[in-house]
């Protein structure tokens, strides 16, 4: 995931420091030191406003409003050993950081990609 958002989507916007997950020094960079319980994996100001013009590409119409004051993005990554109907894991923290960011912290966009 972080390849495909510094690669495709954010360019040069985009570095390991957004990588805001105790997995990041598994890849070979900084280990994170913050507190994981109150970040999502990846955690970035979108600045040149390029995750918001990429998600309406996508279609998502709500995205069009916010071009001119991009939002600081909150992205949790979710994954699955098995098939594509599998549940997944989303701990208790995790759900209410979502709410957190979405209901306290000004312009934030919290997703979850599975």
């Amino acid at each position: 995931m972080f390849h495909y958002l510094k690669n495709v989507i954010l360019k040069e916007c985009f570095t390991y420091e957004n990588w805001t997950s105790g997995l990041r020094d598994r890849a070979g960079f900084e280990a994170f030191e913050g507190n994981e319980d109150r970040c999502a994996d990846f955690t970035f100001q979108d600045v040149k406003a390029r995750m918001t013009e990429w998600l309406v590409k996508k279609g998502v119409e709500e995205a069009r409003t916010w071009v001119s004051k991009p939002p600081v993005y909150h992205v949790e990554v979710k994954s699955t050993t098995g098939l594509i109907g599998e549940i997944i894991h989303l701990s208790e923290p995790q759900a209410q950081l979502v709410c957190v960011f979405f209901t306290r912290i000004p312009f934030s966009v919290s997703i979850l990609v599975i």
